[in-house]
């Protein structure tokens, strides 16, 4: 069984790497990510 992760930040500004990080330890296989706003 694979592992999916997934990544979001609200702003451009912000990095996803911490996240990425984490679930790379953890042993994810794929990693969807999105920087989006929630004001939009």
């Amino acid at each position: 069984m694979s592992k999916i992760g997934y990544v979001r930040v609200s702003t451009r500004d912000q990095n996803l790497n911490s996240q990425i990080d984490v679930l790379n330890e953890y042993g994810c296989d794929r990693i969807f990510f999105e920087k989006v706003s929630g004001r939009k």
